[in-house]
C-alpha cells in the first residue's frame, strides 16, 4: 500500500495562502476593512503582505509567494460580501483570543508559534490563580486592586506590565470604578504622590468561592478558543477553499507514487480536490467545512495547576476525542503487528515448554518462525512544516 503524509507544507507548496500569518493578515484586513467601499477581493485581504514598501528607500517589492497565487488561481474571483465581512468584524471584535494573537501578531508567524502563545496565555493564567488562592488562604477572600506599581501596599496586587497586559487581553479584569481606571488604554488613575500612572482594576467579580470562579472564567476562555476556530474555518471556507488553479495541476516526475491512503495533518482536502482523486484521507487535526471538527490546541498540560483546573480542553489531544477526529495514526496497521506479535510470543511459550534446543529457540526469535508480520507499506511524505 502507497501512504501519503502531508502536512501545511503541502498546501503551501500549491500557493495557497494557509499560513498563521496569512490568516492574521487577512483578517486584519477584515477588521479594519470600511463596509461602506462594499465587498473585499483577495487583493484587499492581502496587500500588506504581498505589497511592501520600504519606508526609507521607497522602494517598493512584492512577495513572491502571493505573484504565485495571483498567477496560479483566480484570485479574482474571490469576494467577501459586505455581510460575510460585517459579520466577521464582530466576530474578531469580540474573540478574546483573536484580540490577543493580534496584539502579539509579531511574535507569531506559524502553527507552532500559535500553540506557544496559547500555552504562554494558560501559564500566565495559572500563576495569578496561584496568587489568588494564596491571598484567599490567608484572608479568606481575594479582593485585592491589580497594579502595575513596583511600590508595595495593602490591598494592592502587583503584576508586571506584559503580564497585565495578556491577562487582560483574555478577559479577566474588569474597569473599577472607583478609580475610574482606563483599561483598554492601559493607565487609569495618576498617583498624585508617586507622580506616576498606577492601572487600578478589580479581578472580575462573580460568585466563585474564591472570590473569582476559575470554573467559569475558564469555561469562557474555552468557549472564546472554539468560537476562534469557527472564525479559521470561515476564513478557509470563504477564501482558500474558493482558490480555483486556472489550469489543472498534474505531478510530472520519475519517483511519484500514486497514493492508496492519505494521512493529512492539514485541514483542507487540497490532494482530492486539485488531482481529482477518490483516495480516501484521514484527516488528524480534524478538517474544515459545514461540519468542522478542527483541532487548535497545546500539546499537553505541563503545569500542574492547571491540571487541577481540568484545562484538558485546551489540548489537542482531547480535542480530538471530543471532535472524532482520526486521531489513531496507522492504528490498523500497529494492531496487526501487535497482533503478530503476540500470536508469535504465545507459540514461542509452547515450543519451550516442549523443551526446544537452544538453536532452534534462537533461530525463532530472530523472526524466522511463521508469524512474522510484513506489511507492504511505501511512505511518501509531502510538506511537514
Amino acid at each position: 500500500m502507497n501512504i501519503l503524509i502531508v502536512g501545511n507544507g503541502f498546501d503551501l507548496s500549491h500557493y495557497l495562502p494557509t499560513k498563521y500569518d496569512h490568516f492574521m493578515i487577512a483578517m486584519d484586513a477584515i477588521e479594519n476593512g470600511d463596509i461602506a467601499k462594499g465587498e473585499m477581493g483577495f487583493d484587499d485581504l492581502f496587500i500588506k503582505d504581498y505589497w511592501h514598501k520600504n519606508n526609507e528607500t521607497e522602494e517598493e517589492w512584492q512577495n513572491s509567494f502571493f505573484q504565485h497565487t495571483k498567477a496560479m488561481y483566480k484570485t479574482e474571483e474571490i469576494k467577501i460580501s459586505v455581510d460575510e465581512v460585517e459579520k466577521l468584524q464582530n466576530q474578531l471584535k469580540e474573540n478574546v483570543w483573536y484580540q490577543y494573537f493580534s496584539e502579539h501578531v509579531r511574535e507569531v508567524k506559524t502553527w507552532i508559534d500559535f500553540e506557544l502563545k496559547i500555552e504562554e496565555a494558560l501559564n500566565i493564567l495559572s500563576g495569578l490563580f496561584a496568587n489568588i488562592y494564596q491571598v484567599y488562604e490567608s484572608k479568606g477572600k481575594f479582593d485585592y486592586d491589580i497594579s502595575l506599581e513596583t511600590l508595595i501596599e495593602d490591598q494592592i496586587y502587583k503584576i508586571s506590565k506584559r503580564r497585565f497586559d495578556i491577562l487582560n487581553l483574555l478577559g479577566i479584569f474588569k474597569k473599577n470604578e472607583r478609580f475610574g481606571c482606563n483599561i483598554p488604554n492601559g493607565f487609569g488613575k495618576k498617583d498624585k504622590i508617586a507622580g506616576y500612572f498606577s492601572p487600578i482594576c478589580f479581578i472580575v467579580p462573580d460568585d466563585g468561592t474564591l472570590g473569582f470562579n476559575y470554573s467559569k472564567y475558564m469555561s469562557m476562555l474555552h468557549s472564546q478558543l472554539d468560537e476562534f476556530t469557527k472564525i479559521f474555518n470561515l476564513y478557509l471556507e470563504l477564501i482558500v477553499d474558493r482558490l480555483e488553479p486556472k489550469v489543472k495541476f498534474k505531478i510530472e516526475s520519475k519517483d511519484w507514487i500514486q497514493p492508496d491512503h492519505i494521512f493529512s495533518f492539514n485541514y483542507t482536502n487540497t490532494f482530492r480536490k486539485f488531482y481529482e482523486s477518490e483516495v480516501k484521507a484521514e484527516f488528524l487535526h480534524g478538517r474544515f467545512g459545514e461540519k468542522q471538527n478542527i483541532v487548535l490546541g497545546v500539546s499537553d498540560l505541563e503545569d500542574e495547576s492547571l491540571k487541577k483546573l481540568k484545562a484538558y480542553g485546551f489540548t489537542k489531544y482531547h480535542q480530538k476525542l471530543f471532535k472524532d477526529t482520526e486521531y489513531l495514526f496507522l492504528d490498523h496497521f500497529k494492531e496487526s503487528i501487535e497482533s503478530g506479535k503476540r500470536k508469535f510470543e504465545n507459540d514461542l511459550k509452547l515450543l519451550s515448554a516442549n523443551a526446544l534446543n537452544s538453536v532452534t529457540t534462537k533461530f525463532i526469535q530472530m523472526g524466522r518462525g511463521d508469524h512474522n508480520v510484513i506489511l507492504d507499506l511505501n511512505f511518501s511524505i509531502w510538506g511537514i512544516h
